[in-house]
C-alpha cells in the first residue's frame, strides 16, 4: 500500500485518506483528477492542475531513483 504525504495545500482534499495498491493506481488517479480539474475551468482548478501535475513529476522521480537504488 502506498500514500501521498508530501503534497500542497491545495491538493489536501484531493488526497485526504487516499491510500494506493501500486504507483500505477497513483498514476491512474493524477492522470484522472488533472482531467476533472482542467474540465472546470477555474482559476482554483487550474492551480491545482498546476499542483497536481508538479506532485505526479515529483512521484515519477522519487520511484525512479528508488528502482535504482541497488537491493540488500
Amino acid at each position: 500500500m502506498f500514500g501521498v504525504t508530501c503534497i500542497p495545500p491545495s491538493l489536501e482534499d484531493l488526497f485526504r485518506g487516499g491510500v494506493f495498491c501500486s504507483v500505477r493506481c497513483i498514476r491512474a488517479f493524477c492522470l484522472e483528477s488533472l482531467e476533472i480539474l482542467d474540465a472546470l475551468d477555474t482559476p482554483n482548478s487550474k492551480s491545482m492542475v498546476t499542483d497536481l501535475t508538479e506532485v505526479h513529476r515529483e512521484l515519477a522521480e522519487t520511484l525512479a531513483t528508488i528502482r535504482e537504488q541497488p537491493g540488500p
